[in-house]
């Protein structure tokens, strides 16, 4: 697991719950269709100076579209090593048909490179963000292939990394993160209590969709095999639950997305063939729901933690563990 910061950042509107935390607006990171996009413009806004991309192809390069050992193209499945090219072309062929008809660009080299409607999007989207932001970030390809990405200065790899791969990066994160936690901008008290207002209901919700699992087992036993249940009070214990999680949505936007398959109303028919899809929808979205809660809670309770010891002491202990760590590695 990453043992290193670890920096929210905000994808969607429905992310500026956060703007009242601080005495201005907080903004959110661009999506351009590709994750690159995303940490692209996260880089950016970090102040990251130069940007380098690597492994940016948007094409297909040696006429695959993803690199060699990436989940496109390994044994997923189990196949054997000798079935992998079947793999791979498959995948190939896949993402050929899926825009119909092969786009031809400008590959880095200057020479035509076969690319598709989907990748050209993101070709032209990082065009657009180079041209508008040329003045303040110098953005190098080192990608040595692909497309070419105009307003990107081509170079190689090696003499990207040998005139600008010198900075600790894992220090460099650890001052953005002791700037927003040091931000007097930034309410951290009125965030913290919140922070631990989500908690608490993540660890009562935790329970409960639990306890909501089993009653639509039971309720899914009663309508396949015949077991006998108190119906009417299953269904009514099921709407409490409902309630419960309901109101903790409403009461906290931080939770929200924990609760997002919760169903508006759900209704349980006594007769016809409904019931049975209902009862596995329902031990789904309870189950998604538990799962939410599961990896939510160590992340809060670390932030919890983080926030209540403040910035230099939070800066103190993540350097403690980084030196822990490679001590450990050597």
């Amino acid at each position: 697991e990453h043992q290193g910061p670890k920096v929210m950042m905000c994808v969607h509107p429905s992310n500026q719950w956060l703007d009242h935390y601080f005495d201005q607006e907080v903004g959110q990171v661009k999506v351009g269709g590709s994750v690159a996009c995303t940490v692209f413009d996260m880089l950016r806004k970090a102040g990251a100076d130069p940007i380098i991309l690597i492994g940016q192809d948007l094409a297909f390069t040696d006429d695959q579209m993803h690199a060699e050992g990436s989940l496109e193209t390994i044994d997923v499945v189990g196949r054997k090593a000798e079935q992998l090219e079947e793999v791979q072309a498959s995948s190939r062929q896949r993402y050929k048909k899926s825009d119909q008809t092969l786009v031809w660009v400008e590959g880095n080299d200057g020479k035509p490179i076969a690319t598709n409607v989907q990748m050209e999007t993101y070709i032209h989207w990082f065009e657009e963000e180079i041209r508008v932001h040329r003045d303040s970030v110098r953005v190098i390809n080192a990608t040595e292939g692909g497309a070419r990405i105009r307003g990107a200065e081509t170079m190689p790899l090696r003499k990207a990394l040998q005139d600008f791969a010198q900075v600790d990066l894992s220090s460099e994160l650890g001052k953005v993160r002791q700037r927003l936690l040091g931000d007097p901008g930034f309410d951290s008290e009125a965030f913290l209590a919140d922070v631990r207002r989500v908690r608490r209901q993540a660890e009562a919700g935790l329970p409960s969709a639990h306890k909501g699992v089993q009653l639509s087992e039971r309720l899914l036993r009663h309508f396949v095999e015949g077991a006998s249940c108190p119906l009417e009070k299953l269904v009514a214990k099921l709407g409490r639950i409902d309630k419960k999680l309901k109101a903790a949505r409403k009461d906290a936007p931080l939770i929200s997305y924990a609760l997002a398959p919760l169903s508006i109303l759900r209704r349980y028919a006594l007769e016809g063939d409904d019931q049975v899809a209902a009862c596995r929808s329902s031990i789904q979205m309870y189950r998604t729901i538990a799962q939410a809660f599961e990896l939510s809670l160590p992340l809060l309770r670390e932030l919890e933690r983080e926030l209540a010891a403040g910035p230099e002491e939070s800066a103190q202990a993540e350097a403690a563990a980084q030196a822990e760590g490679c001590l450990a590695g050597n």
